[in-house]
């Protein structure tokens, strides 16, 4: 059974000790969220802002986290993965015409690679309890976001059955929004009856917004959250879940109306469902595409060539760098999932939230072509806390082994 109280990094002579190192990154993870509004997105300053901030957090751990070293057996792994991909890329570009160094997945696989040494480092100052400080901040900024978005971008909004979507930068944008609602249904546990209701009544205005965004990528991660919590939480939240899935299911089959309103306007967008490409945004004919470009270069692929665009990670991860190249790519994108599912029950809801955001991040990897790595802030919080969590599983074997009053 999952008890959270069964693990947790906090005594209570260092509880909030680091609390300055804890908003420090709090204020990082809002200014990630909000470059993503609607007066900054596509903004060099916004983006310059967000680089110096990260590199600037690195570089305070590097001198503060010293004792967390970075050799770790999940570590020692990622450090040969980002070895393996970075010389076979280096030798491609040399030996090749092929435009290795213009990959797609170069900058957001290293930039995942250190967000996660920042999380893992982040691990001894940052208690299991103070980290909830950064998921409000992450929480109320991401809504944040979310209302700028309704407010600025809906009133030019000509309606669900359109072909015309809400907000240019929907998909980076949802899934923030999203990892917002993963962590307000699982981290937040309110005692009291009306704050569960204001709990549930924000996850509907956020899965609305989703829902007018029209990310399809993102929107069919919300089944499989609900499948995570069942599959993985003994809690009464696996009754909820159960009931929310079931109560989808009977709306979706059974009702006309909300079958139009969910399926034919925002799925859908006034496609007609009999022309799949047309519903997927020519993912189909980049699928199709992939086979004769993956062909003639199995093995190391044919670079970042901007004539062939999928929008599928594995699928342009094998065409660009080719079984060789994108093995790493690939055991890297699957390492949080499987880390959070070899984590022990002890860590209840910590190790349901990896699951079920690594898991959702895969799915939408898919029908996106740099999640989980990217682009921009769109994947970060997965990396970081990733990273985080291999960083207290070492924390709790080393005081164990110092004091033996770990709790």
């Amino acid at each position: 059974m999952t008890n959270d109280k069964e693990f947790s990094t906090d005594r209570k002579d260092n509880m909030f000790k680091n609390i300055g190192f804890v908003i420090f990154v709090s204020v990082v993870c809002v200014c990630s969220n909000l470059s993503q509004l609607p007066l900054l997105i596509g903004s060099e300053v916004a983006k310059f802002t967000i680089i110096t901030m990260w590199t600037l957090l690195g570089g305070v751990l590097f001198v503060i986290a010293q004792k967390n070293k970075i050799l770790h057996s999940y570590t020692s792994f990622i450090l040969v993965v980002s070895i393996w991909f970075g010389f076979i890329v280096a030798i491609m570009e040399l030996l090749t015409p092929g435009l290795y160094f213009a990959s797609s997945m170069l900058y957001p696989f290293y930039l995942s690679i250190f967000v996660f040494i920042v999380g893992y480092k982040s691990a001894v100052k940052i208690t299991t309890e103070s980290f909830k400080v950064v998921i409000w901040a992450y929480a109320i900024s991401s809504a944040a976001v979310a209302i700028s978005i309704y407010l600025i971008a809906f009133q030019f909004y000509s309606g669900l059955d359109s072909r015309a979507y809400l907000y240019a930068s929907k998909n980076s944008v949802s899934q923030i929004i999203f990892t917002a609602v993963i962590f307000i249904l699982i981290m937040f546990k309110p005692k009291k009856f009306v704050i569960g209701v204001g709990k549930y009544l924000v996850i509907l205005l956020l899965v609305g917004e989703l829902l007018l965004l029209r990310s399809r990528a993102t929107i069919i991660c919300i089944p499989l959250l609900l499948v995570v919590i069942i599959l993985f939480d003994v809690r009464k939240q696996r009754i909820w879940a159960t009931l929310a899935l079931l109560s989808l299911l009977i709306f979706v089959l059974s009702n006309q109306t909300f079958y139009d309103l969910n399926v034919n306007s925002v799925l859908l967008g006034g496609r007609s469902i009999d022309n799949l490409n047309d519903i997927s945004s020519g993912r189909v004919s980049m699928a199709q595409s992939f086979f004769p470009a993956f062909s003639q270069h199995i093995w190391f692929g044919s670079g970042g060539s901007k004539e062939i665009y999928i929008e599928s990670f594995p699928l342009s991860a094998l065409v660009q760098h080719g079984i060789i190249g994108a093995t790493p790519l690939l055991l890297m994108a699957v390492l949080p999932l499987y880390y959070g599912i070899k984590l022990p029950a002890k860590l209840g809801k910590w190790k349901i939230l990896l699951i079920a955001i690594s898991a959702t991040y895969l799915l939408n990897g898919l029908f996106e072509e740099l999640t989980p790595f990217g682009p921009g802030v769109k994947n970060y919080m997965l990396w970081f806390l990733f990273g985080l969590l291999v960083g207290w599983n070492k924390l709790e074997k080393t005081i164990r082994r110092q004091d033996g009053n770990f709790r």
